[in-house]
């Protein structure tokens, strides 16, 4: 018999990208070596700059901050026109964030002096911090020509090129940089992260070790490093990286989410919850140790704890405006955990609190909502859900499988068909949705030569899915084909995806080949296995399918009575799941052969 691929209990979780963290060694603060975050994609890594947000200030700082900028300006009124005291009073105001003050305070200094090098480099970097990357290109080049014995005019013409994506003209600055002052070690560990972008691993590892060799152990080098295996594959000298970055520094964040990540990829579940509860004790507003921690607790299928833990990462007051994408996406994985557990109604209140923070990103809590609705039976709602996902541009091929499969529930079959061939005329549909398809024209058109021939489209682009595989061996079994149907069964070598039907379908194999007790037993098995994990009505539909199937082979070598009571036997049965006809088609089949009227319900 055919299948359905959508499994109503598949519930998405909505996972941050695996970001890894590379800080720059701090040793100038005239140098504006940003943090760059390396993240793992469908196509490989990719490379970003990145501001990293801390805690604000205590109110305690501010006040100090107000003191040094009152005592700057009491200086400066005695010294009106003293660089010096100029340049004291534009940093603490750097300092407390006002950034335009200073900014005039920084262009009156150079006026007096124009190759102030203080002045040049902190008006530079207020331009950076701002985004004007014109601006502080054209001071760096400025300070370059003034001082060009100096290296970190060229460090920050790299970082610079970085935040530009131009890697080439970032590692020449390096480069150059490395030449003037081998001692350098910021331009050194930039160029190491550039030479990585650049596909230059050996390289860039090879600079890196070379670092810790002549400067000493770095926990900030040694996350570099790991991040350095990690992109060229070898993830167990990453693992020994992140660990020497962490005998350093214990409490070295980017190292500790690292380390989790690696030990994810790797399933090493109970080594990622000891290591992020230690951590998590002595940084506990840390979210994305929180989320990596529910992750391993999802993985471990202990659902309550991992929505402890995220449910830890929810405000109390008002969501702000910045936090809502990032609630919206704890919200969505609470709901997933509540619907794991089997608590519809609070999974229900999540997912639609995740949609109310920020509906507009993703599809899964969309997604979420239709797959709890569906196992309700609630198909109007799930269609509701679903719809709307697509409305606002933001559907998935998983929405409109969930959608045509509502759509299959409410007996909406043509929608359901044309939604399915939208989907693979896109061009990128996943191979579910040729079987879902395939399934359709098959058991609801009976249009099997259309059917085989998106199945087997579909077996070219995904020739493992078990679910295209057995439902293109049911319909080369309809279409009278089981030398066909033989060659693609035999191809399944594991039946544990989809054990149910696949074994229905091959009990139907057997009928088709002259087997009729063989086919039987192999029926009564699948049937078995439905009640065994608590399909009733797919149960009942199998033994519907078992008796016109048989009555079918019998017809076949002209055993007209034991056809006949297999029907008699078939239209007995209870009507199994609402989307298969086989109660249909067995009251058919008896009306053909002219039978009396049983006493089975149909």
């Amino acid at each position: 018999m055919m299948t359905t691929s959508v499994d109503p209990k598949d519930f998405s979780q909505i996972i941050p990208a695996e970001r890894f963290s590379v800080d720059p060694p701090q040793i100038n603060p005239l140098i504006a070596a940003s943090p760059i975050d390396v993240t793992r994609t469908e196509s490989g890594m990719d490379f970003s700059i990145v501001d990293r947000i801390g805690d604000a200030e205590p109110p305690s700082v501010e006040r100090t901050l107000q003191e040094v900028i009152a005592r700057c300006e009491k200086d400066l009124s005695a010294h009106p026109r003293n660089p010096q005291s100029m340049i004291n009073l534009a940093l603490a105001l750097i300092n407390a964030g006002k950034s335009d003050a200073a900014k005039e305070m920084l262009r009156e200094v150079i006026a007096l002096e124009p190759k102030n090098y203080v002045a040049l480099t902190s008006l530079a970097l207020l331009f950076i911090n701002r985004g004007q990357l014109e601006e502080a290109t054209d001071i760096y080049l400025r300070l370059h020509s003034a001082y060009p014995r100096d290296p970190s005019p060229l460090v920050n013409l790299a970082s610079i090129a970085l935040r530009q994506e131009d890697f080439i003209s970032a590692a020449a600055h390096l480069e150059k940089a490395v030449r003037l002052d081998e001692c350098s070690v910021t331009a050194k560990y930039l160029l190491a992260m550039v030479l990585l972008r650049l596909g230059k691993h050996n390289q860039s590892i090879a600079l890196l070790r070379a670092i810790l060799r002549d400067d000493g152990p770095s926990a900030s080098v040694n996350q570099g490093l790991a991040i350095a295996y990690l992109v060229s594959g070898d993830r167990r000298k990453a693992e020994r990286a992140f660990l020497a970055a962490l005998t350093i520094n214990k409490h070295l964040t980017p190292a500790i989410h690292g380390l989790a990540m690696l030990r994810l990829q790797q399933n090493r579940l109970d080594e990622v919850v000891e290591s992020l509860i230690d951590y998590l004790s002595y940084a506990p507003r840390d979210v994305q140790s929180r989320e990596l921690l529910a992750q391993a607790y999802v993985r471990l299928g202990q659902f309550a704890r991992a929505r402890g833990q995220l449910s830890l990462l929810i405000p109390n007051g008002e969501a702000s405006e910045e936090n809502r994408l990032k609630l919206a996406r704890i919200s969505n994985n609470i709901g997933f955990c509540f619907a794991h557990e089997g608590k519809v109604n609070e999974a229900e209140v999540w997912l639609k609190k995740s949609v109310a923070l920020d509906g507009k990103s993703t599809a899964a809590p969309y997604n979420n909502l239709g797959r709890m609705y569906l196992l309700q039976g609630r198909f109007h709602d799930a269609l509701d859900s679903l719809t709307q996902a697509e409305k606002l541009g933001i559907a998935t091929s998983e929405s409109s499988l969930l959608k045509s499969s509502a759509l299959i529930q409410l007996h909406r079959f043509e929608e359901a068909i044309e939604v399915l061939q939208a989907l693979i005329s896109a061009g990128s549909a996943p191979g579910n949705a040729y079987a879902e398809l395939g399934w359709l024209l098959a058991d609801w058109k009976e249009q099997y030569d259309a059917a085989v021939a998106i199945l087997r489209e579909g077996f070219e682009r995904d020739p493992s899915n078990v679910f295209l595989l057995n439902n293109l061996a049911y319909v080369h079994l309809m279409r009278g084909e089981p030398t066909f149907a033989r060659a693609i069964l035999d191809q399944v070598k594991d039946l544990s995806d989809n054990a149910i039907v696949l074994t229905a379908t091959r009990g139907l194999l057997l009928l088709w080949e002259g087997d009729i007790e063989g086919g039987e037993a192999l029926y009564k098995e699948a049937e078995a296995l439905a009640f065994q994990r608590g399909f009733r009505d797919l149960a009942h539909s199998i033994r519907q399918k078992k008796h016109l199937e048989i009555s079918r082979a019998y017809l076949r070598s002209g055993r007209i009575e034991e056809a006949a009571r297999q029907l008699e036997l078939g239209v007995g049965i209870p009507r199994g799941q609402r989307f298969y006809r086989y109660c249909e088609q067995l009251a058919e089949l008896k009306k053909q052969l002219a039978l009396p009227s049983g006493t089975g319900a149909l």
